[in-house]
């Protein structure tokens, strides 16, 4: 997704919470654009073309491990939208802004 957020600034943001379905259609729309925009610039280039993909940067390894920051994320956002857990959550915040707020609701 990396090369796509580039162009495409959909992907880019609050992408993660989106559900599941929505995204692939998203991801696969912008593949599909790229797929486009490269074939039809693809006549541009020379038969002369020659991409020399070892100087193209830093190599990258492919982790398969978990990525805590994001699993706890994901996890945090589950509980969210748990009603359980948004109806107390919605509770603790007008209880914390009524006791560290009270000007801003003043019943006069």
């Amino acid at each position: 997704m990396g090369s796509y957020n580039l162009g495409f600034a959909i992907v880019r943001g609050p992408a993660r919470l989106w559900d599941e379905e929505s995204l692939g259609n998203i991801i696969r729309a912008c593949i599909i654009m790229h797929n486009m925009i490269v074939e039809d610039e693809r006549d541009e280039y020379t038969d002369e073309y020659d991409c020399d993909y070892d100087d193209m940067g830093a190599k990258v390894t492919v982790s398969h491990n978990e990525a805590p920051e994001l699993e706890a994320f994901i996890q945090n956002y589950k509980n969210i939208k748990n009603k359980e857990t948004h109806t107390r959550l919605q509770a603790d915040l007008i209880e914390h802004l009524w006791n560290y707020h009270p000007d801003l609701y003043s019943l006069d």
